[in-house]
């Protein structure tokens, strides 16, 4: 129980401010921060945030017992902003798997404006003298489509996203190429991974340059993160790697040399011991390493890096490979690839933005498509997987409190970002996975008792014991898990989606205990709606705050009855609250079968999906391959293709951005069908549909608005309504209605009131623009 608040206002000297504050007392306290005196955004005694709004609110919980004086302290700045942008990379450019692959990631939520460049004949006024003579070049995606090709930048070769003509665009862009041989492509790139090829025409080999040049600086997206793969020879023919650091503050980097760890994706002739130097723009040698393990001091390298490469993110997984972690001011760099002794072989010169902040707000774009549940090798080879599901357990990761063991999810990262896999990343915490310490260490804290009633869990039917959703000393443990893991790994380009849970009894995802005893049970504890309500809030703060980088996904589901005002109180609340606050937010359902309902007929917690279309994904139920029980059927058998089919089909009818589905049917051969009908449903991005029009409304009843309006579009999924209470109102969701739907009944209306009413039209690609607006008031 809380004690008594204090608080305090402060007001910043700009919006996009950094404010710390500092929280002292002697006893245990809890600090709530609030943009614009409303809610709490992050629940913690000692953090910063970067703040959009000039006011803020803090409120200084004290629980029972304490006695302590408060102390808050606060101090504002703004930070210099700077990124990673203009790559390039020279290398020795052979046949087969020695040609030239330059890898770059476009992080954001916007296109990007790209040129792609190879560049050989040009280095020979530089003093190459075996330079790469018709240096060819092609684009290709994550998933390793051939998005582009060219062959001599002056002759366009039209294909996949190119669509017209382009030598008079590579001439105003400001690089184009010296030498008619060599290519050149512009391409308006959506957020991804994306790599530039390159070879020599009739498989002539020499050196050469890949670029990539930003054309569109200033946008919503930015160029980060260089990785290129060539051949390292010595003298000229090493490899030098380019990359520019722009904007107006120092900028943390990772540049790594990777040579045996290729071995492991098939590359025969790796480099068996890089080394790595890194040059400023005036040549000056600034750090060097070779063997991330042994750190050699000198330049900007001034203490042991070991420790920081290790919490990086990007710990090479050799120990004969390099890596250097600098703070580079805004300025161009080259860091240079040779073999130890003159050796040669295929190698990777890399630079990681280790804190991708700016553009402010600037978010990876959610995947789209199929999302794995697990990684063997058939799942890391197959293209028309987009994603995996990388994490852990609480218990594995500290197993001992404050001591946190990133080993496993690092390796899964790695091999995750080698195949070219997008990453949700999750920390399954809380109910019955928490460490052995945190109730051991900490009796206070209050426990729940239930008998585990899934008969597909690996305890069924025993009695399990868990932290109460809503104790301060658990939340507060479990938080510190969450700041922990977003100092690790928010700089990590490859996570996308992070997941969050705060009403797991037994996985992450969402799970009230909810039979007639549980429901005593919780009453006696002190359930409130209240307190669900606040904690999920703490939980979406503190996950936002750490992956400020990431997409945030919450599974939802079901309240417990009798316990919130409605089933879907607290799930509708939790969303609501994560997207109007956030934005970047998916509202995800963990139950996607064959039997879950159309979205013409949904109800309950498949409705709080629904309404958030088209930022939702879903996991399937269960796996249909091997499964006798035909769960994903409703217990019904049937064919195991037809039984996925009819799942992924409603899932995508619900705008699905990805489903996740269980290893077993994405291994199965006798689902390559199905795999296929899913990649195409859900990577095929529909426009946003027309918007419709002629929208009326009528009452006769002082609780009841009828609307009708056109339906001018031809792939809705569904549509969206909307109300305020008069003019000067806000409009709030009122519900989402099924595909080519052309009226509604709104209920449960104040009587002798006027309405405003919009609706709009939505799918997986956007929402369409407003109707026109009607007004409605209710008869007294």
């Amino acid at each position: 129980m809380l004690k008594r608040r204090h608080r305090y206002d402060f007001a910043l000297p700009c919006s996009g401010a950094d404010l710390q504050l500092r929280a002292t007392a002697t006893g245990r306290a809890i600090l709530q921060w609030s943009q614009a005196a409303t809610e709490p955004v992050l629940v913690s005694p000692n953090n910063m945030k970067r703040l959009l709004l000039p006011f803020f609110l803090v409120t200084l919980i004290w629980l029972v017992g304490d006695t302590s004086t408060p102390t808050i302290t606060a101090a504002t700045s703004t930070s210099p902003t700077s990124w990673l942008g203009n790559i390039s990379t020279r290398s020795f450019v052979q046949t087969g798997d020695n040609v030239m692959i330059g890898g770059f990631i476009v992080q954001g939520t916007g296109t990007k404006r790209v040129i792609i460049r190879a560049i050989g004949p040009e280095l020979t006024q530089y003093g190459i003298t075996n330079a790469l003579a018709n240096p060819t070049l092609e684009l290709h995606n994550a998933t390793g489509a051939l998005l582009g090709s060219n062959d001599n930048w002056q002759t366009t070769i039209i294909g996949g996203i190119i669509a017209s003509n382009q030598v008079s665009d590579i001439q105003n862009s400001g690089h184009a190429p010296t030498a008619a041989s060599e290519s050149a492509i512009i391409a308006n790139l959506a957020p991804g991974n994306y790599s530039a090829i390159v070879r020599g025409v009739s498989n002539t080999i020499g050196v050469a340059l890949v670029e990539a040049y930003d054309l569109s600086p200033g946008t919503t997206s930015v160029l980060g993160n260089i990785s290129t793969r060539g051949f390292v020879q010595t003298g000229e023919s090493v490899m030098i790697g380019g990359f520019t650091v722009q904007g107006t503050g120092a900028k943390s980097v990772i540049i790594r040399a990777i040579g045996p760890e290729l071995t492991q994706y098939g590359i025969t002739n790796a480099l068996a011991n890089p080394t790595l130097e890194l040059y400023n723009a005036a040549g000056t040698l600034i750090a060097s390493n070779d063997n991330w393990q042994t750190t050699i001091i000198g330049g900007i390298i001034t203490s042991n890096q070991v420790s920081d490469i290790q919490n990086s993110g990007h710990a090479p997984t050799e120990a004969r490979e390099s890596a250097i972690i600098a703070n580079l001011t805004p300025g161009n760099y080259t860091a240079i690839v040779r073999g130890v002794n003159n050796t040669t072989g295929v190698a990777l010169v890399e630079a990681y933005d280790l804190d991708p902040q700016v553009p402010v707000d600037v978010v990876p774009v959610v995947p789209k498509g199929i999302v794995s549940m697990g990684a063997s090798d058939v799942i890391l080879n197959d293209s028309r997987i987009v994603g995996l599901d990388v994490g852990g357990k609480w218990e594995d990761i500290e197993a001992t409190e404050g001591v946190y063991d990133w080993s496993s999810i690092d390796s899964q990262l790695a091999q995750a970002t080698a195949h070219g896999k997008k990453v949700i990343f999750g920390i399954v915490s809380g109910g019955i996975h928490v460490p052995d310490w945190l109730l051991a260490n900490y009796p206070d804290i209050q426990t729940f008792t239930f008998i585990n009633p899934n008969p597909y869990s690996p305890n069924y039917g025993q009695p399990l014991t868990i932290p109460v959703f809503w104790d301060p000393i658990f939340l507060a443990k479990k938080i510190a898990l969450i700041q922990a893991a977003g100092a690790h790994y928010a700089a990590n380009p490859n996570i996308v989606i992070v997941a969050c849970s705060f009403a797991n009894a037994v996985s992450i995802d969402w799970n009230i205990p909810h039979t007639d005893q549980d429901i005593a049970n919780w009453i006696e504890a002190g359930y409130t709606t209240e307190l669900m309500v606040n904690t999920g809030k703490m939980i979406i703060d503190a996950t936002m705050a750490a992956f400020p980088n990431q997409n945030v996904v919450l599974p939802m589901g079901l309240g417990a009855p009798g316990l919130d005002p409605t089933a879907t109180y607290l799930a509708e609340t939790i969303v609501d609250y994560a997207t109007t606050t956030y934005g970047r937010f998916i509202t995800q359902s963990c139950s996607l079968a064959a039997t879950t309902p159309d979205p013409s007929t949904v109800v309950f917690n498949w409705l709080v999906l629904f309404d958030q279309c088209p930022n939702v994904a879903t996991q399937m139920l269960w796996n249909v391959s091997g499964d006798t029980t035909y769960r994903m059927n409703g217990g019904i058998p049937g064919n195991k293709q037809t039984i996925l089919l009819n799942a992924i089909t409603i899932g995508a009818r619900y705008g699905t951005q990805y489903q996740e589905i269980y290893e077993a049917d994405l291994e199965d051969p006798d689902m390559s069908s199905v795999i296929d009908t899913a990649n195409t449903l859900l990577t095929v991005t529909p426009p946003p549909p027309a918007a419709p029009s002629n929208l009326n409304g009528t009452s006769s009843d002082p609780h009841v608005v009828n609307l009708t309006w056109n339906d001018n579009a031809n792939n809705e999924l569904g549509y969206r309504i909307e109300s305020k209470i008069g003019a000067n109102g806000t409009y709030e969701l009122v519900t989402t209605l099924g595909q080519n739907t052309t009226a509604g009944t709104i209920t449960s209306l104040l009587e002798g009131t006027q309405y405003y009413f919009r609706v709009q039209g939505v799918n997986a690609g956007g929402r369409s623009a407003y109707s026109n607006e009607t007004s409605v008031t209710t008869p007294p």
